[in-house]
């Protein structure tokens, strides 16, 4: 039996080394860069905007399917989360040298591109089956690409797969630190409590799988990570040196001394990627399978979340343990070696012929740990792996750090095997199975038995490692096909729902939260109005005028007759520069401007390119607010080169006016995308205007730089002043103004929003972004029945 079991070791570490060769190692990374670079970098730019989806903060959690965004993040953690985290870490350490470390943060990043794209077509092509929701690759392989035997294909390997990679090597691991002292429990109470773990859970379905993964994931990763936090503050005075060795061999071959080559750089490299996709699975295929249980309408969301997981599987606990290793071996790296191998048993007592040479080469070669260990141990170095991450602990907290990290790693295992055990159940459900689920749940438990008091741990390393390397080939293959689908997709959310909350945007908005937008605009106003001397003025204005493409021609005076940037900045037209249609149905646009949105307010609130703003905000409570709570609206933004005088849209009766204070935030499309309820926060001033036909009101918005608003009729307050109140006035008889009459100005630019009773006028159409002029008819009044 023996004999077999190692036949059978050696035959797959053939194939493991066939199947982990260059093809795809270069797929994997090449996949993620692919996806990295046609999205623009979009993991690190909505980085934030995934993490408000995941906590609920962003958009409400409706939609078809049957997790929550937490959930369904969890369910992939809860299979991701593993062995690999701590053995796996170990394992890449040993074999590739702390350089390894590196790339696995590399798989890591690169990973959050390929989970983004991964989640998107499993959720996009996803499928309702008397089972529940499934999806995954073999769904987007077979409706995406059409190629049903590639799909069958992964199915199968994942089935596969999930026997050692989720099952056996997980328990496996469990039991053999769970075995090691101070606890000392046998490996078959291990395999036993595990079973029963897995049978409880499993038997419960899908939502009981959701439910204890919710639960389990934070806690075993915040115990987890207080063990490691408390090693690396011990070791302190040493982090910096670990992450200069990490990126010293991350390029430079092992081992230094007697000289190396581009076969061991590739071995740092392989065993990097290879643990970190062990760690994460990114581009393995297998979490898409758990992203298509979310509840969500779009498949971009549910993206924006899945590519957190690498994050926080790789680069926060991945690190942690990577970490830890490093800074202790930094420190007492001799020391930790000799007393791991020395009172260690079978494997580890097979390398105490070693010591002697390791103490020699480490004799020759004072504070090179990490050549001696790669030129001494070689591959048998492997043998610590299981033990490694517990020594270290123990080290620095007695026997219960030992403990700690056993008691980790069987949380951890745990975990895994209930999330694996998803990934099959679904699979098995692909392959028109679902009737055999009862069965094979039974199948899955008693393997974790099996898995928990099989001898070879090589063994079922190896056999996972197949089995991830098959499923990889298909899945990865599918994704770059399909590609162009996920872009498609991303776009067209993105359209829809700006990015408010990119990385560029985050800067911005912080930048522009701090900054003294009152001050400034004060201080902008003040120079605007300063005569500055003819030959200072006269390039300063034509200058201004090209930049931004002033129509000077319209102007009632040349350029050499203003002498202040304010009076050419708020200038008049010449005669003839607009004709007005005198018509008495007509309503004239108030201003030159660009459309930012126009339409009805829904529900008295409209959403101008993500600025919402309610009725309320621009007409207060007063007896208006009413009348125009299902106001039709044109938003009209004036750009700097605009001509910034607001003219009457018909003829009437200015009946009163409403002044609010508030800040200045810039009012440019970019701002109303990103800053939310732009247009309830920024300083206002609403004209309420009454004519034969109806009521309307003109809300005037201030903006950075905008010196002042200024009306052409009394008692309204100064603006953009220190210490502003409030205020609303009504005039007894009004005054009147003819139809394209002006009523007051812009000093600087803005933004204008015309309200206009929805029940007696229509729209005409026009589109965001067109352009439109003074005097131009922007709405019709509804003829009286």
């Amino acid at each position: 039996m023996y004999a077999l079991t190692e036949s059978l070791n050696t035959i797959l570490s053939v194939v493991s080394g066939w199947v982990w060769g260059p093809p795809l190692l270069v797929l994997l990374v090449g996949t993620g860069l692919y996806y990295t670079v046609i999205l623009k970098m979009l993991p690190v730019r909505f980085f934030y905007y995934g993490l408000r989806i995941l906590t609920g903060r962003e958009y409400a959690q409706g939609g078809r399917g049957e997790q929550s965004y937490f959930r369904a993040l969890a369910m992939t953690l809860s299979a991701t989360v593993g062995t690999g985290n701590i053995v796996g870490v170990a394992s890449a350490i040993l074999l590739g040298g702390p350089g390894a470390l590196f790339w696995m943060w590399v798989t890591a990043v690169l990973g959050m591109a390929t989970k983004y794209a991964e989640a998107v077509l499993a959720v996009r092509f996803r499928v309702e089956t008397p089972h529940g929701f499934a999806g995954g690759p073999m769904y987007y392989i077979e409706k995406g690409l059409g190629q049903k035997w590639l799909g069958v294909l992964f199915a199968v390997f994942t089935l596969i797969a999930a026997f050692g990679i989720g099952n056996m090597v997980q328990i496996h691991s469990a039991a053999s630190a769970l075995e090691t002292a101070p606890l000392e429990i046998p490996k078959l109470a291990t395999a036993f409590a595990g079973a029963l773990f897995a049978a409880v859970i499993i038997l419960g379905g899908v939502k009981r799988i959701g439910l204890a993964a919710t639960y389990l994931v934070p806690f075993m990763a915040v115990f987890y990570f207080l063990g490691t936090s408390y090693i690396l503050m011990v070791n302190m005075r040493h982090i910096l040196s670990a992450f200069s060795v990490i990126f010293q061999y991350a390029f430079q071959p092992l081992p230094l001394v007697v000289g190396g080559g581009i076969g061991i750089l590739m071995q740092t490299i392989r065993s990097g990627v290879q643990r970190g996709l062990f760690s994460n699975e990114a581009g393995l295929g297998s979490t898409p399978i758990a992203d298509a249980s979310a509840k969500t309408n779009y498949p971009v969301r549910q993206g924006l979340v899945a590519m957190l997981g690498p994050f926080f599987d790789t680069l926060l606990i991945c690190t942690m343990t990577g970490l830890a290793i490093v800074v202790a071996f930094q420190a007492h790296g001799e020391g930790l070696v000799e007393s791991i191998i020395q009172s260690g048993t079978g494997e580890l007592a097979m390398l105490q012929s070693y010591l002697p040479a390791f103490s020699d080469y480490l004799n020759s070669h004072p504070g090179q740990i990490w050549p001696a260990i790669s030129d001494v141990f070689g591959k048998e170095a492997a043998g610590l792996k299981g033990v490694l991450t517990g020594a270290v602990f123990a080290y620095y907290m007695g026997p219960w750090g030992n403990a700690a990290v056993a008691i980790s790693l069987s949380l951890f295992a745990f975990t895994t095997i209930i999330g694996w055990y998803y990934y099959s159940d679904r699979a098995l459900v692909y392959l028109g199975g679902g009737a055999l689920i009862p069965i094979y749940r039974y199948l899955y438990v008693f393997l974790v038995l099996v898995g928990g008091i099989i001898p070879s741990a090589s063994f079922v390393w190896n056999f996972s490692d197949v089995a991830n390397g098959l499923m990889a080939f298909p899945n990865l293959i599918a994704i770059l096909l399909l590609s162009p689908l996920v872009v498609q997709e991303t776009k067209e959310y993105f359209a829809k729902y700006p990015g408010r909350y990119s990385l560029l945007s985050q800067l911005y908005l912080l930048f522009m939260k701090i900054l003294p937008k009152k001050y400034l605009s004060r201080f902008v106003g003040l120079l605007a109005s300063w005569k500055a001397p003819h030959f200072v003025m006269l390039p300063a204005l034509i200058a201004f005028s090209r930049v931004y493409r002033v129509k000077i021609d319209e102007a009632e005076l040349s350029l050499a007759d203003y002498k202040t940037m304010n009076s050419f900045f708020s200038r008049t037209l010449k005669d003839g520069a607009r004709v007005l249609e005198e018509k008495e149905n007509i309503v004239l646009s108030p201003v030159d401007g660009r459309v930012l949105d126009i339409g009805s307010l829904s529900e008295h609130k409209a959403r101008v390119k993500g600025a919402e703003f309610s009725i309320e905000d621009l007409v207060h409570h007063g007896p208006f607010a009413q009348k125009l709570k299902d106001a039709n609206y044109i938003v009209l933004y004036l750009a700097p080169g605009d001509y910034h005088r607001i003219h009457s849209p018909a003829k009437g009766k200015v009946i009163g006016y409403n002044y609010i204070p508030g800040t200045l935030y810039p009012v440019n499309p970019y701002t109303a995308r990103r800053v939310q309820k732009l247009f309830s926060r920024n300083e206002r001033l609403t004209t309420y205007l009454e004519t034969e036909q109806g009521f309307m009101a003109i809300a005037k918005i201030g903006a950075t730089s905008v010196g002042k608003i200024i009306v052409e009729y009394p008692q309204v307050p100064s603006t953009n002043r220190r210490n502003s109140s409030s205020r609303e006035e009504f005039f007894s008889h009004g005054i009147a103004f003819d139809a394209g009459a002006e009523l007051g100005r812009f000093e600087m630019g803005s933004t204008v929003v015309l309200l206009i009773e929805k029940n007696i006028s229509e729209l005409l159409h026009l589109q965001p972004g067109d352009l439109v002029k003074y005097g131009q008819p922007v709405a019709l009044w509804k003829k009286n029945e």
